[in-house]
């Protein structure tokens, strides 16, 4: 189905770009094929899959749901509504991901109401799922429980150039945090839309901002556009959440064995086993 008969008929548009060796076992909730020891994890508001990245090096077979096309995302993607397809096929997948849009609640936006406020509805919804979510959002969205995030904690340096990019992440599961550790000898490279000078260096009272090279490099991505990469966040955040998210439902999925284990045991006739005694 093409981009034109995807929105004349409503239905999402599924575009894998999966090689064909890492998609053969079974059939995925997207309609395609991935390894049945995998688990799958539905990304929504996907943008260009900075955070599906790091969920696929934790280990997770990765989809994407977006309602702008994304043409650099590199996994599978679904163009449609994210809270829609939340509502009909959430329950196809092991774990779920929403980056709901961010500008509402973001210090950096002029006339913060003109923009969708999203948070509070993708938790309702997600809330009635039996399986793991997370939320990520900036700082001053409404979330309630999580961690926060920082690039000091996974060495997102490079010859004393430093990102912060702090980042909320609220889970439906409980998560230790972990401490910041900034570089107090240069302030932190902002990536943001007016970012991506020629040369780095301090600008304005707080912000430093650096080349697109370095910025990438900085990241951790480089497979983004300039106006993709300021809504993006590094995969070493979500592989560290995903690893974690990975040990609960291996967790869970080891006691749901046990169960079935234990309800297929044999009952034993004590009556009858007394009576063999006797």
């Amino acid at each position: 189905m093409d981009m034109t008969q995807a929105e004349a008929t409503g239905h999402p548009q599924i575009m894998d770009r999966c090689p064909p060796e890492t998609i053969e076992g079974k059939e995925s909730a997207a309609g395609q094929l991935f390894h049945a020891s995998s688990c799958s994890l539905l990304d929504l508001f996907c943008g260009a899959g900075g955070a599906g990245e790091g969920y696929q090096r934790a280990g997770f077979d990765v989809t994407g749901v977006d309602i702008k096309p994304m043409l650099n995302n590199p996994h599978r993607f679904i163009r449609g509504d994210a809270l829609e397809y939340l509502e009909a096929h959430g329950h196809e997948y092991d774990a779920i991901h929403a980056s709901p849009p961010c500008q509402r609640y973001s210090t950096a936006t002029r006339e913060a109401e003109k923009h969708p406020d999203l948070y509070v509805k993708t938790r309702d919804i997600l809330s009635g799922f039996d399986a793991p979510w997370v939320i990520e959002n900036v700082i001053g969205a409404p979330y309630s429980h999580g961690v926060k995030l920082c690039g000091t904690m996974f060495g997102l340096d490079e010859d004393g150039e430093w990102i912060q990019r702090h980042r909320n992440f609220e889970t439906s599961w409980l998560m230790f945090q972990p401490e910041c550790n900034h570089l107090k000898t240069q302030r932190a490279i902002t990536i943001t839309g007016h970012c991506f000078l020629t040369v780095t260096k301090d600008c304005a009272r707080h912000s430093r901002q650096g080349s697109f090279d370095l910025c990438q490099r900085l990241m951790g991505i480089d497979w983004m556009s300039r106006k993709e990469l300021v809504q993006a966040i590094p995969p070493a955040y979500t592989e560290f959440i995903g690893r974690d998210l990975m040990r609960i439902l291996k967790a869970k999925r080891r006691q749901s064995s046990t169960q079935a284990t234990m309800t297929r045991a044999p009952r034993i006739d004590y009556e009858r086993l007394k009576q063999r005694r006797g």
